[in-house]
């Protein structure tokens, strides 16, 4: 019996001092992704975002194109953490319905039965239930999406939390919405609140990549020439017709294509007069165009020929109208 115990003591003794081994091998292994960070530097992590709610037959409203599944962590010089992370709006359809979900600042519904104020933004203390506000900064996009009252809203693109603790998960609080409605994610530890709904932040930290940063940046410059020749078109039209009622033809001068010098200008002059023939018949008439400067495309000049003859003889007549077409630089 004897022999027996002191057998089994050692077994004892070896399993435990197995398990030491491990113990201190997976807690070096869990620390190792913090304690590598080096003060005053920049960091970039895997990471998942998780907003789950068990209502509406379970949605994921961490996932839909949100969160980009990445973050930023900073060091700075005392060794203090932080982590920004990236937003945009994300999109689901539940029940038929296209919603489009985004982060909101400005928070306009209230809902008591939630344990965390609409509007705001914070990360939970290590003890899960504090809220730490103090340090959170976001930034908001020049873009915007509409709220559940039909207002555009610019919504969140980026939020930085400080770090508080060294972990894997961080609980996180921040309204959610859309057009359809708006939610307060946040939920302490422990807690039986079922209005209450967990954001959780999962960082892989076996994943943390250094942002390289240059030991030495200077700057010079280029001198970037571009020569844009000048030119311009000017539509006259081919043919211009004369209603044989009312005996008038209007016509339309058209800039096109004008690349030219500031202050410079194209002008259309036409004859006042002239005639239309069918063999030895002839008829006069006259030509009115608008005096202007075209200045640049689009610009137009319009004109109007009338006959003043009469004809003695019926049949097709035709004559010609001349143009003259001057460009000033100045």
């Amino acid at each position: 019996m004897h022999k027996t115990k002191k057998k089994a003591s050692k077994i004892v003794s070896v399993l435990a001092a197995a398990m030491l081994v491990v113990m201190a091998f997976s807690m070096t292994a869990f620390a190792a992704g913090y304690e590598d960070l080096e003060a005053g530097k920049t960091y970039v992590a895997d990471a998942e975002l998780s907003c789950f709610v068990a209502a509406m037959g379970g949605v994921e409203f961490g996932g839909g194109g949100i969160f980009d599944g990445k973050v930023t962590i900073n060091v700075d010089a005392g060794g203090n953490k932080s982590i920004t992370m990236n937003f945009a709006t994300g999109g689901f359809v539940i029940y038929s319905v296209q919603a489009v979900t985004f982060l909101d600042a400005n928070a306009t519904a209230s809902n008591s039965t939630r344990e965390v104020p609409d509007g705001t933004i914070g990360i939970y203390d290590e003890d899960g239930v504090t809220i730490i506000t103090e340090g959170v900064s976001y930034t908001e996009s020049s873009n915007t999406a509409e709220a559940p009252n039909g207002s555009q809203v610019n919504y969140i693109d980026s939020i930085t939390f400080p770090l508080p603790y060294d972990s894997n998960t961080y609980g996180l609080t921040f309204y959610l919405n859309s057009q359809v409605m708006g939610m307060q994610f946040g939920k302490a530890a422990g807690s039986t609140n079922t209005s209450a709904y967990a954001a959780m932040l999962t960082v892989d930290w076996s994943s943390v990549t250094k942002v390289a940063v240059a030991d030495e940046t200077n700057q010079q410059s280029a001198v970037v020439n571009y020569n844009v020749p000048e030119g311009y078109e000017v539509s006259i039209p081919a043919t211009i017709t004369v209603d044989s009622s009312s005996k008038t033809g209007s016509y339309e001068i058209k800039a096109g294509n004008f690349v030219v010098a500031e202050d410079a200008y194209v002008t259309v002059t036409a004859a006042t007069s002239g005639s239309v023939t069918n063999g030895s018949k002839s008829i006069a008439f006259t030509n009115a165009l608008e005096s202007g400067k075209l200045e640049a495309a689009g610009d137009k000049l319009n004109g109007t020929v009338t006959i003043t003859g009469s004809a003695t003889a019926a049949g097709a007549y035709s004559g010609t109208l001349d143009f003259t077409i001057s460009y000033f630089s100045e």
